[in-house]
């Protein structure tokens, strides 16, 4: 055994007999059953055709130039491949511990059936089949390793028989038509030469079965294109295998960052995204207090008798229902869903990113929005019956923060979060129950119609004075609905078009300052020298600046809007005329939604100001 050597055997360096080990040449990336078995892995015909052609120089070795004469035990398992993509077939020879272990491998055998499904159909018949095997059972065997090479499907294809049943009928066996694998498992670029081989490595009768003389002759045409030099075809071999791994690199990384995504989306539904970022980047949420937030609790009214006379399906399909359309609703508002409890529905605005007081008035308009909903909102189960919510609104301090490491939960805490739910539990059907500290802040907003209800009792709070919230001005609402900046950053993250010095003020006469209104938080707007200048502003338009060359320091490009891509671009292009008054320009505003300032040229005494494209939303920054 030590004085067999080729490239394409696994070297044997030696063995033990008590217990029976074996030593032999390491190669680094497995077996040719490794290789068949990785879908990610490319193998081109230059790839098969090197790996086929080792194996067919080592059997033919094994056959021709040594004293074994036969393997016995070939199968793609026994094929290993080294660092340079080289085949070598190991499990040769060592007939001395097959026959020492003969009886009990037998039994085995018998056992396992999966590991005889290489093995020639006489064999399989002989009671006692030599160890060594014969050669024409070995050209039995490589007709299934050129079969899994192409076909890359298993010894035989996608049979849903089992192993055991496989076996048995190998060994009835039949002269007329054997039992064989379908090719039809086979790559469809697989050459006919190759196919014909098979069918004939494959004949019952093995004095019919080609031998590794006739099996070298009859591949030769797959060595076409291949080089002589023996270190090109390595090298080759390499470079395509290179080619590969950047690929799949590339796929698995895009798949990755695909998941990631994911993760991070669901995540983000699971948390408020700025602590949704924290975690994500493994950094400790500090617990935080906020002086004032507006806390929303809903409950349905009747739930208890209606889950009595409900099965739990069709309960978890109602509340799954009502929560679907609350969260969608909830979607619109700078509010974020803390829990669901069986029915209960918790709502806050104001944390994690406080927003002024206008956590007040995005409550009250989702609540009056979410009470809307019910009107319209059909129990599945029970159509006949209308769904009655009721609701409880409280402002006030709160703490909030991380709860939890397996599933981590956003809580809140403080007395605020129960009187809120005092308030919800103590109300009515299809009302708002608002309390005295959201109802001021509501006053300060505006545009809020609130009701007094009278003194009400609460747990632990005494007798209160609340209020119904029953409705909210359409126009105070309209305005309301437009997105609010603090920055300049804030607008640019917006939208890729939106008003660098200034914006739409929609609304009646007013007296505003003519450029000074415009600036933002962190602009460089210009500083003209009438920037205290008062102006009427017509109802319906907006002002755009002073064109008046008695007044130093303006001039139209000083003065006026400019609206530009988030590149810098300017947009130019079909240019139309507003108005020009006393030296004032106003923009009317037929249309909100279709026209911003955008840009402008001077031609004469008129100012050229460009519509801005139809989807560009409207906005008003908030100095």
């Amino acid at each position: 055994m030590r004085e067999i050597r080729h490239d394409n055997l696994c070297e044997f360096v030696g063995a033990c007999t008590d217990p029976v080990c074996i030593v032999m040449a390491y190669c680094q990336r497995g077996s040719l059953k490794d290789v068949l078995y990785d879908e990610n892995l490319a193998l081109d015909d230059l790839f098969l055709a090197s790996l086929i052609g080792d194996c067919v120089k080592g059997m033919y070795y094994i056959h021709y130039n040594s004293s074994l004469k036969s393997h016995g035990n070939l199968k793609p398992s026994n094929c290993l491949i080294d660092s340079r993509f080289v085949l070598k077939i190991t499990d040769y020879g060592l007939h001395e511990f097959k026959r020492k272990n003969e009886s009990s491998t037998h039994r085995i055998q018998e056992q396992n059936y999966e590991r005889m499904l290489w093995t020639a159909p006489e064999l399989l018949r002989m009671d006692r089949p030599p160890p060594g095997g014969t050669p024409s059972g070995d050209v039995y065997s490589f007709g299934f390793i050129l079969f899994e090479i192409y076909g890359r499907c298993g010894p035989f294809g996608d049979t849903t028989m089992s192993s055991k049943d496989i076996i048995t009928q190998l060994r009835i066996g039949s002269t007329f038509m054997p039992f064989r694998p379908s090719l039809h498992c086979l790559d469809h670029n697989t050459p006919e030469y190759v196919i014909s081989l098979i069918l004939d490595a494959w004949k019952e009768n093995p004095q019919q079965r080609p031998d590794f003389i006739a099996i070298t002759s009859r591949l030769k045409p797959m060595q076409k294109g291949m080089k002589s030099n023996f270190v090109d075809n390595i090298l080759a071999l390499l470079q395509r295998h290179a080619n590969n791994l950047e690929s799949l690199v590339s796929e698995r990384t895009l798949q990755l960052q695909e998941e990631k995504k994911k993760t991070e989306l669901l995540l983000y539904e699971i948390l408020p995204r700025p602590v949704a970022e924290h975690l994500i980047k493994h950094e400790r949420v500090e617990a935080e207090q906020f002086e004032s937030v507006t806390i929303f609790f809903s409950d349905i009214v009747g739930f208890t008798a209606l889950s009595a006379e409900s099965t739990p399906l069709e309960v978890v399909a109602l509340l799954n229902d009502l929560y679907t359309l609350f969260d969608s609703l909830l979607e619109h508002y700078d509010a974020y869903k803390v829990e669901t409890i069986g029915d209960s529905y918790m709502v806050c605005s104001g944390l994690p990113v406080t927003n002024g007081n206008r956590h007040a008035g995005v409550i009250a308009s989702m609540s009056l929005q979410l009470l809307d909903s019910t009107n319209s909102f059909r129990i599945r189960h029970r159509p006949e019956k209308q769904l009655l919510l009721r609701i409880g609104i409280h402002s006030g301090p709160v703490v909030a923060g991380v709860v939890g490491l397996k599933m981590p939960r956003y809580c809140l805490f403080g007395d605020t979060v129960n009187t809120a739910s005092r308030f919800e539990s103590t109300g009515e059907a299809q009302k708002i129950h608002c309390s005295p500290q959201c109802k001021e802040i509501l006053d300060e907003l505006g545009g809020y119609v609130v009701e007094p209800r009278g003194m009400v009792y609460m747990k632990g709070k005494g007798e209160q004075l609340t209020y119904w919230l029953t409705d909210e001005d359409e126009r105070q609402k309209q305005q309301r609905q437009l997105p609010h900046f603090n920055s300049m950053s804030e607008l640019n993250r917006a939208s890729p078009i939106l008003s660098k010095w200034g914006s739409q003020v929609p609304g009646p006469r007013r007296r505003v300052s003519t450029v000074a209104r415009w600036n933002v938080p962190g602009s460089r707007s210009p500083s003209p020298a009438n920037s205290k200048r008062k102006l009427d502003v017509p109802d319906g338009h907006i002002p755009n600046g002073v064109i008046n060359e008695e007044h130093p320091g303006f001039s139209v490009k000083g003065s006026l809007p400019s609206l530009l891509t988030a590149s810098g671009r300017d947009l130019r292009s079909q240019y139309t005329s507003f108005e020009r008054t006393n030296g004032d320009v106003h923009i009317p505003l037929v249309d909100s939604r279709k026209y911003l300032a955008t840009n402008y040229s001077r031609r004469g005494s008129e100012v050229q100001i460009m519509p801005a494209v139809s989807s560009a939303p409207n906005a008003i920054l908030c100095v």
